[in-house]
């Protein structure tokens, strides 16, 4: 071997991607190969991409070569180490900051709330193109309608308020129930063992439980009776009136008149059980009177008792008492409150492929403490103490007697473009229509002028430029007040 063609054997800096190599023969050569070895995931690559935490072997190989075609052959073997220690950030939450409280307040005294849709966030993270978002929502309270329970919503039946002598406005003593001929008397009455409860359900019936004490007769305050009772889907005085066939009970002169805002239902079945002296008694309901001339009836004024929103209606009841057969007929009254607080709970996780996550949430109060008089319908006693309404149901309409403006349209209700708002009115007057924030300030005036008579008015309304949120249109003349809510969206 010609020792003049020895190669230098060294072939520095590898594994740093400079190659050098010299040699006293002449020049030298050198060619650099890599091969990467199996790669090791850290994370679940959920997305089928190289993403996230993993790590692999790469192996250099460099060749040295000089004039005399000696090589000398070096390899360096690098490990490679990616780290996904980042989690992802949201990008875009709604226009909401975490824990924040979005308050929903009742739009009507049946308790109808306009709850808005989760917000559909979105979210990007360092290393992962996609991230994946979690979501959970639970309803909180004791009259948080549970999706799948089929109860819409909840409202608390109560015996109906007395009015300031201490006296319904029929003279007697506030109650809840009569039964009539029953345990040796004329008739003995109950008022509420506290609250009842009534279940809105999605089908549109009515379910009424209520815990009720004798408050006359022989077994006052020890004598008790459990009531559930369910009524059909609601009617309309539309619907329900059918001149000579159907009308509404109205036994005092000087409640409102509002039979044509009131829900008109017919009972489908109930029981009624006795506690305490009345142990034993077991009966079963059905509508009176049979030839449902009278509905059960819903409404303001409706309870036959005063001027607040509350119910009343008849019954038949059969069955056994002290191991006999028994047949009575009874009247059944209630004060209702549907604006109940509860409340909604929406979590948002968003996660890489590492489990790196972050959280967002916030919550749906509904019907909270901040809700004000502008934010929904209420029952106050009146100036004189006459217990009228100061304002009332659907509409929110504030009342020197029965409102003569009617909103007929409001959709589409959630919008993010163009809503429509149609009304009437039942006299000449002149109006105005405004749009207002939640906290009452004016966003724009959208009408102001006279209005004529049973004219179906119609009016744009443009949210394309608005924050979403919930807002008010105030339909107000100089007696009366009807206040809508739109929701704008995204």
């Amino acid at each position: 071997m010609d020792a003049s063609c020895y190669v230098d054997t060294t072939v520095a800096t590898i594994g740093g991607i400079t190659y050098d190599a010299s040699d006293i023969c002449g020049s030298v050569s050198v060619v650099v190969t890599s091969v990467d070895g199996d790669i090791s995931m850290t994370c679940a690559d959920t997305d089928e991409m190289l993403e996230g935490s993993y790590s692999f072997e790469r192996t250099f190989t460099a060749t040295a070569t000089d004039d005399c075609s000696r090589t000398t052959v070096e390899t360096y073997v690098q490990t490679i180490t990616v780290s996904d220690t980042i989690s992802p950030q949201f990008t875009n939450t709604c226009g909401l900051t975490n824990d924040d409280d979005v308050p929903v307040c009742c739009t009507d005294l049946s308790g109808t709330v306009l709850i808005p849709e989760a917000c559909d966030p979105s979210a990007d993270d360092n290393c992962d193109t996609e991230v994946n978002i979690a979501f959970t929502e639970v309803y909180v309270g004791d009259y948080a309608p549970q999706p799948g329970s089929g109860v819409v919503s909840y409202c608390e039946s109560s015996t109906p308020e007395a009015f300031e002598d201490g006296e319904a406005c029929n003279g007697l003593d506030s109650h809840s129930f009569s039964l009539f001929n029953f345990d040796g008397e004329l008739r003995v009455d109950f008022v509420s063992d506290g609250t009842g409860t009534v279940a809105q359900m999605e089908d549109g019936t009515w379910v009424l439980t209520q815990d009720l004490l004798a408050s006359t007769g022989g077994s006052i305050g020890s004598g008790g009776l459990s009531l559930s009772v369910t009524y059909g889907e609601a009617q309309s005085w539309e619907d329900w009136f059918v001149q000579g066939q159907t009308n509404y009970k109205r036994d005092c002169g000087d409640l409102i008149d509002d039979h044509e805002n009131w829900d008109y239902r017919i009972m489908s079945g109930g029981t009624l059980t006795g506690t305490g002296d009345y142990s034993g008694l077991s009966l079963s309901l059905s509508h009176a009177p049979a030839n449902e001339y009278y509905a059960f009836q819903v409404g303001v004024g409706a309870n036959n008792q005063n001027n607040n929103y509350g119910y009343s209606g008849w019954v038949m009841a059969s069955g056994t008492y002290n191991e006999e057969n028994v047949f009575f007929s009874g009247d059944l009254f209630g004060d209702l409150d549907c604006c109940l607080p509860w409340s909604i709970t929406r979590d948002y996780v968003a996660s890489d492929d590492c489990d790196n996550s972050t959280a967002f949430g916030y919550t749906i109060d509904v019907n909270a403490e901040s809700c004000t008089e502008d934010d929904g319908p209420f029952v106050s006693g009146g100036q004189d103490g006459s217990h009228g309404p100061s304002v009332m149901g659907g509409a929110g309409d504030v009342l020197t007697g029965k409102s003569p403006i009617r909103v007929t349209n409001l959709m589409p209700n959630p919008t993010n473009d163009l809503s429509m708002l149609g009304f009437t009115v039942t006299q000449n007057m002149r109006l105005r229509v405004d749009m207002f924030t939640m906290d009452g300030v004016l966003v724009s005036q959208l009408f102001d002028g006279v209005a004529s008579p049973n004219v179906n008015n119609t009016l744009n309304i443009e949210a394309s430029d608005l924050q979403s949120g919930m807002y008010q249109i105030r339909l107000s003349s100089s007696e009366y007040l009807v206040v809508k809510k739109l929701l704008v969206t995204d």
